[in-house]
């Protein structure tokens, strides 16, 4: 989709704030708790698992609306929530779950529905979120862009 979470465009971000502190894609990895191979990865990859991307994006204080297309800057969306360290950050996927439900029962529409209008394709991984799944981009800034609400809103410091 045109207007998805761009994954290339946060590794060169990456990869440039890698370069200008003088770091190892080894560095970053053992700093964010996420494999090196999985951040070199994200220039590759079509979809990418949320919580390593929500610690990418704290690493370099950046919203995830940010790397959507035709959003303005750095300055999009809200900021992530502040955590000790960038590897507590999570997505609260029953909150977003509690939040589409909300929205489906108000619009009258079914899980089905959801999915297609939001780009998903799948009303199993909508309704999985209910007790947990986890959720991976870009996938959930379709939905967050269906709804209308930040990512911030869904992210919250958890525990290691």
């Amino acid at each position: 989709m045109a207007e998805d979470f761009d994954l290339r465009a946060l590794h060169a971000a990456l990869d440039a704030q890698r370069t200008a502190r003088g770091l190892s894609w080894a560095a970053v990895g053992q700093d964010l708790g996420v494999s090196a191979a999985t951040l070199r990865g994200f220039g590759e990859r079509r979809t990418a698992e949320g919580d390593g991307v929500l610690r990418a994006l704290a690493w370099l204080e950046r919203t995830p609306e940010s790397f959507v297309p035709g959003r303005p800057g750095a300055s999009a969306g809200e900021p992530l929530p502040g955590a000790p360290s960038a590897r507590v950050l999570r997505f609260d996927a029953q909150a977003l779950y509690a939040a589409l439900e909300e929205e489906r029962a108000a619009r009258g529409l079914t899980w089905r529905e959801i999915a297609t209008a939001s780009g998903m394709g799948s009303a199993a991984a909508l309704t999985r979120l209910r007790t947990g799944g986890r959720v991976t981009f870009p996938e959930v800034m379709r939905v967050l862009a269906w709804l209308g609400a930040p990512a911030a809103r869904f992210v919250r410091a958890a525990g290691r």
